[in-house]
């Protein structure tokens, strides 16, 4: 249910000027298009300045420098201060100094380069610590070609951003966020991303005001909005949208959606606040499976890890091209060295609060893992593996440590139904 947040003394409705006092502004979409601001753009930012609010300007636009884009927002009538500028290039600059990064092969505009030589950067194709990738018309196939190179040698990649296009009059076009894919995608590396949503152009940008009492304003879901939730900061989205249906609990449900900037001064927007689900916001769903094997004792087949240590269930993902129950039996085959067979479906298991997990590369992955009672028809037991420690079957009540929780309940629930 929305509801209208209220003033304590008066029993008022509040707008949304009142709530906050920090407001995170994204630039194109939300004060501009082109270098033309939106109608009533101009007039909000004078307004919260003269009512005190802190402003922030906070963009993944990698080409301008600051001083750049300070002169580019003053020339559209925005009255921003340099501090309150942060584009994507300031805060790549702190993030490889807080690194320690002092050589790196970048990609990048000539405001970009200038935000890194500042902070002490060398751009260098040899020795080089890390390539750092920002956008540019006038780069070539060729430099993508060098930057995979690096990367493939174990060159840290670092990108500016992930956005895949952006606003135009002319409509969306290319952003360096497809550049991005595609070297992760040639490399098999995936990229630290520094611009939104990343929480750390977030932090940088606020690091020194209070975070309780500010709101991001602006027009992209999957940018804005969970970027600003996974620093625990309200999101305002902006635009022609209908109500967008993010159930509650996802991290790009805003707190309130407003057409124009001018809403923000209304008593009348309807706001709800974001319920924080308790696990971090997932990059992608993977289908898995799980297999239950209970020998004639009634005890339950478990492996032991390589990359990290634990004991679980059989488990794997489901390959392209394979159905779920053809997965499992591979899964049982190549983890454990025994040949086996679906027995029944013991049940899908999708809940996000356990299922959300941390991949080795970085990436937060959800899992929704298919479960099969599975009966052993052949082959003979690994001691170990290259990705498994140990295998062995253990009593229901004496599971060993540690575990994977999650697979603690499943095999409790697995074990009810086969008494039933």
């Amino acid at each position: 249910m929305k509801r209208e947040w209220k003033d304590d003394r008066k029993g008022e409705s509040m707008s949304l000027a009142e709530r906050y006092d920090v407001f995170v502004f994204d630039g194109d979409g939300v004060l501009y298009l082109d270098d033309h601001p939106l109608p009533g753009a101009r007039e909000t930012i004078d307004r919260l300045k003269g009512l005190g609010k802190t402003l922030r300007f906070v963009t993944n636009d990698s080409y301008p420098s600051g001083s750049e884009m300070a002169g580019r927002l003053g020339r559209m009538g925005f009255p921003f201060t340099t501090e309150e500028i942060f584009p994507v290039g300031r805060a790549m600059a702190a993030y490889l100094a807080e690194q320690g990064i002092s050589r790196a092969f970048v990609l990048g505009s000539a405001g970009f380069q200038e935000e890194l030589a500042q902070a002490g950067v060398l751009k260098t194709t040899h020795g080089a610590e890390a390539v750092v990738l920002g956008y540019d018309k006038g780069l070539t196939l060729a430099d993508y070609q060098q930057a995979g190179k690096l990367i493939s040698e174990g060159t840290l990649f670092i990108a500016a951003n992930l956005d895949l296009s952006f606003p135009t009059a002319q409509g969306n076009l290319l952003a360096s966020g497809s550049i991005v894919r595609a070297l992760e995608m040639a490399t098999g590396v995936r990229a630290r991303v520094i611009g939104k949503p990343s929480s750390f152009i977030f932090r940088f940008a606020l690091r020194e005001v209070a975070f309780q009492r500010a709101v991001m304003v602006g027009d992209n879901p999957d940018s804005d909005i969970i970027g600003a939730h996974r620093v625990g900061i309200s999101g305002v989205l902006v635009g022609n949208w209908k109500a967008p249906v993010f159930p509650r609990g996802d991290y790009r449900r805003p707190e309130a959606v407003i057409s124009s900037l001018p809403e923000l001064f209304s008593p009348h927007v309807s706001s709800e606040a974001w319920e924080n689900p308790g696990f971090p916001w997932p990059e992608r769903v993977v289908p898995a499976v799980a297999a239950f094997i209970f020998d004639s004792s009634g005890r339950i087949l478990l492996i032991k890890r390589v990359d990290n240590g634990y004991w679980t269930l059989p488990t794997g993902h489901v390959e392209k091209g394979e159905s779920t129950e053809e997965a499992v039996i591979r899964e049982v085959r190549e983890e454990t060295g025994l040949f086996g067979r679906v027995q029944a479906l013991t049940g899908v298991q999708s809940d996000p609060r356990t299922m959300t997990l941390v991949s080795p590369t970085g990436e937060v992955l959800q899992y929704v893992t298919t479960g099969y009672l599975c009966e052993v028809t052949g082959g003979t037991l690994y001691g170990a593996s290259s990705e498994v420690r140990e295998v062995g079957y253990f009593p229901v009540s004496q599971l060993p440590h540690p575990m994977v929780e999650a697979h603690r309940s499943w095999i409790r629930e697995a074990e009810q139904a086969i008494r039933k």
